[in-house]
């Protein structure tokens, strides 16, 4: 079964373009799914997007086209952090519950590499922020604009999120990936 799924709608329709980048993972409960471009990533998650993630599976909802639009091409990544195969980590997902604190580190399992990119999304209508290495601020997803005390900092088998993004009672999932090879098998 997917950890996670990115999504996005190729469509011409200008009322398709604030949900047409989307994003689910563990911390989206029921058929939530979090819109990443545009002014939608400053929404809340929306039902009816991607609807559940099963063996092999990803199910849609008649919502998952754009604001409900009837056309437009689907495309979509879906992924397993852990294959069965390798024992090396290139990749985390994870989800929290916002405590309130100004400075907390949020574990990652990146076989203690650092993430060169991270995402944060809550469930909620706030900013999806990201960071990649040698920035010094988290930025929007939708804008890159700079956000204060967001993701403020990317360290060995963690990020550290501020209280932007630690919200009391709010769920906030996490996608990183860090550099690096994996044998081949």
């Amino acid at each position: 079964m997917p950890d996670f799924v990115f999504g996005g709608v190729a469509s011409g329709g200008a009322a398709a373009s604030a949900g047409a980048a989307v994003y689910r993972g563990p911390g989206h409960p029921g058929d939530l799914t979090a819109k990443l471009g545009v002014s939608g990533a400053s929404s809340a998650s929306e039902a009816n997007r991607i609807q559940a993630l099963g063996a092999g599976t990803v199910q849609f909802g008649t919502a998952a086209s754009g604001q409900g639009n009837s056309y437009g091409d689907q495309a979509f990544w879906a992924g397993r952090v852990d294959d069965g195969v390798s024992p090396t980590r290139l990749m985390a997902v994870t989800s929290y519950i916002g405590n309130g604190t100004a400075s907390r580190n949020i574990a990652l399992t990146l076989g203690g590499a650092t993430p060169a990119f991270a995402i944060v999304v809550p469930t909620t209508a706030n900013a999806k922020i990201y960071r990649v290495t040698g920035d010094t601020t988290g930025r929007t997803t939708y804008a890159g604009s700079a956000v204060a005390n967001s993701l403020t900092a990317l360290g060995a088998n963690q990020i550290t999120v501020g209280t932007a993004l630690n919200a009391v009672g709010v769920t906030y999932d996490v996608w990183a990936i860090a550099t690096g090879t994996v044998a081949p098998y």
